[in-house]
């Protein structure tokens, strides 16, 4: 409601004295705009956020925070697959002639209820498969996705994530390597690409395992590809360490994310045979 006030301004030009009580309302969600405080026996009116302002304030303040924590992940990652090549990794530029639909469908719909279901439920993904067929494009318009919605994500391979570590704990021990872990957990979503090509030793193992378990215990999802098959992943992940024996494999198959088949043929193959046809033509010609 409109509010006729004999005003008299103060040193302030938000205070104003009114005889009233009665107050204008925001026309979007009905709260007062205004709020009156009584001093040295008069009534003053002062401004006050109603609900939609309240709201927008709080979330450019989530917005924020999200670009400021993703630019600390992508500056501590700097062995991620954050390249210029991989900002290219969009569903719009999705090739639908060679890319498998039932992927494609994946991924819009684990980005399109990441925060409802994803992150509440803690909700990963193991995509496994033939080398070549799309599952590090499919991971990448996943992570592309999230971060254009002010999400924190990290899409590292298993390689570049590991040479992080070691690195890390030649700087500085065991806190080096916590600290990456810390970091890990500041992201909504961890993207480990080509679990399974990083060297197979003792060490890579147990800190695998490391990774894993902290991710599970903070309850945050992830999302994991390789081309090794489930039984392979046993095998490599399950052997004797001193850390995770016999539980890497099977928390990440059975706890932390739901193994999901691609199988799509190669796609480099495919886009390979396609240019020698191409090659073939111009020679003919």
């Amino acid at each position: 409601m409109q509010v006729s006030l004999q005003e008299k301004k103060l040193t302030s030009p938000e205070l104003a004295y009114t005889s009233r009580t009665e107050l204008e309302n925001c026309h979007i969600c009905g709260e007062p705009i205004g709020k009156v405080v009584r001093m040295l026996g008069r009534n003053y009116v002062v401004p006050r956020m109603c609900k939609c302002k309240r709201k927008a304030l709080e979330e450019n303040k989530k917005v924020s925070e999200a670009k400021e924590k993703q630019i600390r992940l992508e500056r501590i990652f700097n062995n991620s697959l954050m390249t210029k090549e991989f900002k290219n990794f969009t569903f719009q530029n999705w090739d639908h002639a060679l890319g498998n639909e039932k992927m494609y469908e994946l991924g819009v719909e684990y980005v399109r209820s990441f925060k409802e279901k994803a992150m509440k439920e803690n909700l990963g993904l193991l995509i496994y498969g033939n080398p070549g067929n799309g599952k590090t494009f499919l991971s990448g318009c996943i992570a592309n996705a999230l971060i254009k919605n002010f999400i924190p994500v990290v899409c590292v391979s298993a390689i570049g994530l590991l040479e992080r570590i070691k690195s890390s704990f030649g700087k500085y021990g065991d806190e080096g390597v916590q600290s990456i872990l810390n970091c890990l957990d500041n992201a909504d979503l961890v993207i480990i690409d080509d679990m399974g090509v990083e060297n197979n030793t003792d060490w890579s193992r147990a800190t695998m395992y490391q990774i894993l378990d902290s991710r599970c215990r903070n309850e945050k999802p992830l999302i994991v590809t390789s081309n090794l098959s489930m039984n392979q992943l046993k095998r490599r992940y399950d052997k004797d360490c001193d850390l995770g024996k016999g539980r890497t494999a099977d928390r990440l198959m059975h706890e932390m994310c739901s193994p999901i088949e691609n199988t799509s043929p190669s796609i480099r193959i495919q886009k390979g045979l396609k240019k020698t046809e191409i090659l073939k033509e111009m020679l003919n010609s």
